[in-house]
């Protein structure tokens, strides 16, 4: 039973459910750079391995993110792994940086075999990673680092078509929007300023949500995207109400436990946002992103997800 309990909390530390909202990402931008999803053995091999590096950078952002707030987290959180004393700081730190080699070694290999854009993006987000983790995520703008680390995460899911395009960066910058809005509600997990910063993150959430509205002009050539369009506010639509009644609605009540319910579902709901996405450009195929929230929501039952 101790033994099981260590690996509860290791897969806390990393946030273990979140992962999958991490492989959504990639998926995000693998379909709408190849129009679909791998067809080959070749192909999964080489999204396997970019499943493999996000893998890696996600869960170490979130080590490492444990690792330099132990004190923060020891006077507002103190259930978190490291405060409670089931992991080590030092096991930790050793996880979290061996996390984040071993996904920049793997973009490397990656990049050997379909150019230099794995590397590109994955050092982009690793560099964002420890940007933010050590120094920048005390600033205003920590949220908006993020953001930007999940804007990265897409375009590396992107990144072996050698010139990223316009739809796939447009689609980055709106994933990274979305989740600077809940990076900015969830400052305030810990009420740690009464609440004032979940507006604001409510109204860039929602920023975000009309900005998916213009794609289809961002990208002509999109595969029946005009055709689409009505499905597609549809799908915003029935967004937007997941969102209000599961996410904003919670956060709202400036409660510590129901705005840290909020942030749950509003990760969860990444996976949703990806899809709505994809679906803009290659059709129904795009709901196959749907299978990550699966795995996530399972794990999140057994599993913190903040």
């Amino acid at each position: 039973m101790q033994g099981r309990e260590h690996i509860r909390a290791l897969a806390q530390l990393v946030r273990l459910p979140n992962v999958f909202t991490a492989w959504a990402d990639i998926g995000l931008g693998y379909a709408v750079t190849h129009q679909g999803f791998p067809s080959s053995m070749d192909a999964w091999c080489q999204f396997s391995l970019v499943l493999l590096c996000s893998s890696c950078f996600y869960t170490s952002g979130m080590a490492l993110n444990d690792f330099a707030d132990v004190q923060v987290d020891a006077k507002e959180r103190p259930l978190r792994p490291i405060p409670s004393g089931r992991v080590q700081r030092k096991t930790a730190g050793c996880i979290g940086w061996g996390l984040l080699a071993i996904g920049l070694l793997v973009c490397l290999f990656y990049s050997l075999w379909v150019g230099p854009g794995p590397c590109i993006a994955g050092g982009a987000l690793a560099i964002s990673i420890v940007a933010y983790n050590f120094g920048l995520k005390a600033y205003w703008f920590g949220p908006w680092v993020m953001g930007l680390c999940r804007t990265w995460n897409v375009l590396l899911g992107a990144s072996d078509t050698q010139l990223w395009n316009q739809f796939a960066a447009y689609a980055a910058l709106i994933v990274g929007m979305y989740i600077a809005g809940v990076s900015l509600m969830a400052k305030d997990e810990a009420n740690e300023s009464g609440g004032r910063l979940i507006p604001l993150g409510i109204g860039v959430m929602v920023t975000s949500l009309l900005l998916v509205l213009l794609l289809p002009w961002i990208a002509p050539g999109a595969s029946g995207a005009a055709q689409q369009m009505f499905v597609t506010l549809l799908m915003v639509l029935a967004f937007s109400a997941y969102l209000t009644v599961w996410v904003w609605r919670k956060a709202l009540a400036t409660e510590p436990t129901k705005t840290q319910q909020s942030i749950k579902w509003a990760i969860l709901g990444l996976i949703g946002l990806d899809t709505i996405l994809a679906f803009i450009v290659i059709g129904a195929t795009a709901w196959v992103l749907m299978i990550c929230a699966i795995p996530a929501w399972a794990l999140s039952r057994w599993l913190y997800m903040t």
